[in-house]
């Protein structure tokens, strides 16, 4: 082959190879930016930032604490906290408008629990149920009915119906036995008591002639929270009623007892028309 053609051949090799290496340069630039937009748009839609943006947008305490508990170290998780509180201070405005006047131990125990629940997270505010131990053989057992737990449950979440579930979650929690439980408060609590026990009444009932002895209970709760020496407490008893048969004392008694419980549950949270 001549030098000249040989030369022109040189030059025409050494400009394929530029053009080979600058096209794949070009595809290699162009993967990167299509997995860059790739990884930018599954952040978009996925990431800390997609969530707060679609929490704003339903501007529910649900969604801010999806946040939260989602993408707990981030700036949008602090952002997602701050808008909880804002959302407990609101709700506790309106629990406090319709407290019933005088109840200034109970406000400030509510408002000490929404402080709580901002600081940690935690929205659970469990009821559970405590039964001492009968004293010298006066006391007697009595287990809550389904129905009489599902009557207390409501009458609660009605007494907080100013927050949303997503705010303060009153649900009922496992049944406790002795004060050894109490000491362990791992989350807030509604500590609910029951004693029975015989009075010294004599009654005759109406279907009757046979006397029979008075019989009363008592029906106590206490709202705790960790770490707080401050509770809530109060208490309803109930008594024989005038009027009953002879088979039914225990049950006119604990049915008193409950009606007059929830109707406390009532008028200790909420204004009454």
């Amino acid at each position: 082959m001549p030098p000249s053609t040989r030369f022109v051949a040189g030059i025409a090799l050494a400009i394929s190879l530029t053009l080979l290496t600058a096209c794949a340069r070009t595809t290699s630039s162009a993967n990167d930016a299509e997995n860059t937009a790739s990884s930018s748009s599954t952040e978009t839609t996925t990431g800390p930032a997609a969530k707060l943006r679609a929490a704003r947008a339903s501007n529910t305490a649900e969604a801010y604490r999806g946040v939260l508990n989602e993408f707990p170290n981030t700036s949008e998780a602090e952002t997602a906290r701050q808008e909880l509180a804002a959302m407990y201070d609101r709700a506790l405005s309106d629990f406090i408008a319709q407290a019933p006047a005088g109840r200034a131990q109970m406000t400030q125990f509510v408002t000490k629990l929404t402080e709580y629940q901002k600081r940690t997270g935690n929205n659970v505010f469990e009821i559970r149920y405590l039964e001492r131990e009968a004293k010298e053989g006066s006391f007697y057992g009595y287990t809550p009915s389904e129905k009489t737990r599902e009557k207390i449950l409501k009458a609660f979440r009605s007494g907080f119906r100013a927050f949303s579930p997503a705010l303060i979650d009153i649900k009922d929690g496992t049944d406790i036995s002795g004060p050894e439980d109490l000491r362990d408060i791992q989350k807030p609590t509604i500590y609910i008591e029951y004693i029975e026990w015989m009075n010294n009444t004599e009654f005759r009932s109406r279907n009757s002639k046979e006397s029979m002895f008075g019989y009363d209970i008592t029906l106590k709760s206490s709202l705790r929270i960790p770490e707080e020496t401050q509770k809530f407490d109060f208490s309803v008893m109930g008594r024989t009623p005038s009027k009953f048969d002879a088979s039914d004392i225990y049950t006119a008694v604990v049915d008193l007892a409950v009606d007059q419980f929830l109707d406390k549950i009532e008028k200790t949270f909420n204004q009454l028309d």
